[in-house]
């Protein structure tokens, strides 16, 4: 099991998550899904979903025209419950060496974060 913290940016907003759960050694970690997509850089239909378990980070991949990827990142923290708020950002990568650059990215902070 790996803790982290999760921030979004971005004009007029500042939202912070601490405690994100994730699983090392599984299928299903984000670095792996963002691999897949770079992998598919000639496009897919429809959306593409990642979440932690807890759902408090899901990540969702849009392929658009012209070879970019719109992941958009959303927080809700899980742990209160009460649904007073989530928050959301979109980042726009062109498909294939970006998309693998971030996933390498990723998966190097999680290495470092088992260690």
């Amino acid at each position: 099991m790996v803790n982290y913290t999760v921030e979004l940016c971005g004009r007029g907003l500042a939202a912070r998550l601490d405690r994100v759960v994730g699983w090392s050694g599984e299928a299903t970690e984000i670095d792996g899904f963002l691999t897949d997509l770079a992998r598919d850089f000639g496009g897919w239909d429809g959306e593409r979903t990642w979440r932690t378990d807890d759902r408090d980070l899901t990540v969702k991949a849009v392929f658009r025209s012209g070879g970019r990827v719109e992941l958009t990142w959303e927080l809700r923290p899980w742990r209160t419950a009460d649904g007073r708020w989530t928050a959301s950002a979109t980042t726009v990568l062109a498909a294939g060496e970006q998309l693998s650059v971030l996933a390498a990215d990723v998966r190097h902070f999680l290495a470092g974060a088992e260690g």
